[in-house]
């Protein structure tokens, strides 16, 4: 099966959020929380500094900051710049499944990945992120194939591959 496409922020996003395995909501409620614990001791310490009135507005305000810079900062703009830097923005991509393993291409480098490499797979409603090697992966979209039936198919087909080598993988999202 042979599919091919321009690699795109979209890709780079789905391989990054699937090797680092925490969602956008679990990192989101940790900062929360962390905004809550460092408000409340907020609260609790200034009134011993001798300041009487402000800490409870002074609170509320650096929990909303705190929260604000996990929306604004961690929620893609890190991970923009870093995919401008990468190298491949924009790049044309192609790969053929195959059942030797994954063969992939781009800008004149090519490889193999096989099948005993590939530790995890994530099956995206638009996508199927392979992970393998140290924290690396590769991103098989469905508009990189002819038809839908064409991705489903590749889905079916890395699936049985993972599944005879007993891989567990991640849930479908």
């Amino acid at each position: 099966m042979k599919a091919s496409y321009i690699y795109a922020l979209g890709d780079y996003l789905d391989i990054a959020r699937t090797l680092r395995g925490r969602s956008f909501l679990t990192r989101f409620g940790l900062h929360c929380l962390a905004a809550t614990v460092v408000s409340s001791l907020l609260i609790v310490t200034l009134p011993l500094t001798g300041v009487q009135n402000g800490p409870l507005w002074f609170a509320g305000v650096l929990a909303v900051v705190l929260i604000a810079v996990e929306i604004v900062v961690r929620a893609n703009l890190m991970e923009k710049a870093a995919f401008r830097k990468s190298g491949m923005a924009q790049m044309p991509v192609s790969f053929d499944l195959g059942d030797d393993g994954i063969r992939w291409e781009r800008s004149g480098t090519s490889g193999l990945i096989g099948w005993e490499q590939i530790s995890n797979a994530a099956f995206l409603p638009e996508s199927i992120v392979v992970v393998f090697g140290e924290r690396q992966g590769i991103a098989l979209p469905a508009r990189g194939f002819a038809t839908p039936a064409a991705f489903d198919e590749a889905r079916a087909f890395i699936r049985s591959r993972l599944a005879e080598r007993g891989v567990a993988l991640n849930k479908e999202h």
